[in-house]
């Protein structure tokens, strides 16, 4: 009787592991032209823990994302980390990016950045090494709605980087 109990509760528990930890490693950037501020409106969506992984790795430090042991300073720890990872070329010109915040949303934390002064876009630049120092299989999706015209790429550790032009 007592390994019947052994043997259900083991195939109880594997099915909820497996919903607790994702097999596959993405981030996700929606990048919008708001012409009316001339700025960039940029939202990024990462996985809360391997966000919380990427700033132990880069900074030794556990920021305790999403709990109450959460650190006061993770959103400098953040800023720093985005900014080390992730960047914007405007007319061929580095952008200066603005960290605003962030938000939790179930597993994910989307991050909130904005880069103003942007009278017109003729070419964009985007490179997006978030999390890419954890994982080999990291992809991070870009997905730009610029002068009413939508495109969209997929970057890599082996491709980082892309170029539009408008």
């Amino acid at each position: 009787m007592i390994a019947l109990r052994k043997y259900v509760l083991f195939f109880i528990a594997i099915p909820l592991l497996a919903f607790s930890v994702h097999k596959y490693y993405i981030s996700f950037t929606k990048i919008t032209y708001a012409e009316k501020s001339e700025a960039l409106q940029i939202i990024m969506r990462v996985f809360t823990d391997d966000l919380q992984n990427g700033l132990e790795k880069q900074f030794t430090i556990n920021t305790a994302l999403d709990t109450d042991k959460e650190l006061e300073t993770a959103d400098e720890y953040i800023s720093k980390y985005v900014a080390d990872k992730f960047s914007v070329i405007v007319n061929g010109k580095k952008a200066q990016q603005t960290y605003i915040g962030k938000k939790y949303d179930a597993d994910e934390t989307k991050i909130y950045i904005e880069i103003e002064n942007v009278a017109e876009i003729q070419s964009i630049e985007v490179q997006n090494k978030v999390l890419m120092e954890l994982f080999e299989d990291q992809q991070n999706i870009i997905k730009l709605k610029i002068n009413n015209k939508r495109k969209s790429f997929i970057l890599t550790s082996k491709d980082d980087k892309d170029m539009l032009k408008f």
